[in-house]
């Protein structure tokens, strides 16, 4: 049984879909539990030929967690893999829990998720001495965890799964088109973006950007962006399924975070040979090298943002270079069936099948 709090569009909603469609494949019996019926993906589970059960909708937590509890009874999983901080609360509140459980972090733990606020613990920290595994896609958030006491009985740092689409940008004209993808708040800092697209314009170097996503800070951005004079470079598109044509469409992917676990829209920028500029946070660093695959430009720094923009704008060589380069890295990291295994290993060690 794997838990989410809700299939809305998102990276640890992508993968753990991803990651199902895999197993399948591979003969494991799976369902889905979701907190939030009705949401954008739930179709895809459902075309996936795999059980979805959410749960009723209710205010109280007590409730959602007896709701809980009666669908493990019914359904008796071997093992329940939970995919986010709120939902291993309530899979660690289980009563009469016969099931083994895997918890994972897909963020730093130690981390508030809204605002991005250093908090130097873990909500919730006992709840994992239950679990009889911990995952995590970046051994940044393990080592954060441990450093805030969590001890995981066992623990493995398995990555996400990206599609390599078989077309790959090829280099454009002047105007150089950069790509961003993510939730629009705070904590992803696409306000370092435009300030420093906002340098690139005063200089007068032509740029375009592409921005997907949605989110409380779409307003603001929207404002900045005309304050900036930058509105009509660039183009806020909401939320998209089609993220690889969007890649495929760019030259180079930014992404100016202050907190990450491991970015879905990285991979997906590497996977279509694009070269990165993105902040060391999180697992970040794990593939993004700089120099390398890209360039690394600390959180909140967009004038350095802006320089390492400039640099890939005018040297299309060196896009390609470092592009390739972020391609091979994926390919190497983050294929479906090498993640698929690493998950496999924890489930069949955990079920006493290795």
């Amino acid at each position: 049984m794997h838990l989410i709090g809700q299939l809305a569009r998102g990276g640890a909603e992508r993968q753990m879909i991803s990651v199902c469609i895999e197993l399948k494949r591979h003969g494991w019996n799976q369902v889905v539990t979701t907190f939030c019926p009705g949401a954008v993906w739930d179709r895809k589970i459902i075309e996936a030929g795999i059980a979805l059960l959410p749960l009723p909708r209710h205010p109280v937590p007590m409730c959602r967690l007896w709701y809980l509890h009666q669908l493990v009874r019914r359904e008796a999983p071997q093992l329940i893999h939970s995919w986010s901080l709120h939902t291993n609360v309530y899979a660690s509140y289980l009563p009469f829990k016969k099931s083994l459980l895997v918890l994972s972090f897909r963020s730093n733990p130690t981390v508030d998720g809204v605002v991005g606020t250093p908090t130097g613990k873990v909500s919730h920290a006992w709840i994992y001495d239950c679990a009889d595994w911990v995952v995590s896609n970046s051994r940044r958030a393990l080592a954060d965890a441990r450093s805030a006491g969590i001890c995981p009985k066992r623990e493995s740092v398995v990555g996400n799964i990206v599609n390599i689409p078989e077309s790959k940008p090829k280099a454009s004209g002047k105007t150089i088109r950069i790509v961003a993808a993510g939730s629009l708040n705070p904590l992803k800092g696409y306000h370092d973006l435009l300030n420093a697209l906002g340098i690139l314009a005063r200089n007068g170097e032509p740029f375009e950007l592409a921005l997907a996503g949605d989110g409380p800070e779409r307003k603001r951005l929207e404002e900045l962006a005309s304050r900036l004079n930058i509105r009509s470079h660039v183009a806020f598109l909401g939320e998209i399924e089609d993220v690889p044509a969007l890649m495929a469409s760019a030259d180079l992917l930014v992404h100016p975070s202050y907190s990450e676990g491991l970015s879905n829209s990285i991979l997906e920028g590497m996977a279509a040979g694009l070269p990165v500029v993105a902040t060391p946070v999180g697992a970040t660093p794990e593939y993004v090298e700089d120099y390398k695959t890209g360039f690394l430009v600390s959180s909140g720094q967009p004038a350095l943002l802006a320089e390492k923009m400039s640099l890939l704008a005018k040297q299309p060589e060196l896009r390609l270079q470092l592009g390739q380069a972020a391609l091979s890295r994926v390919r190497e990291l983050c294929g479906a069936q090498q993640i698929t295994r690493q998950y496999e290993q924890v489930y069949n060690s955990l079920l006493g099948r290795v």
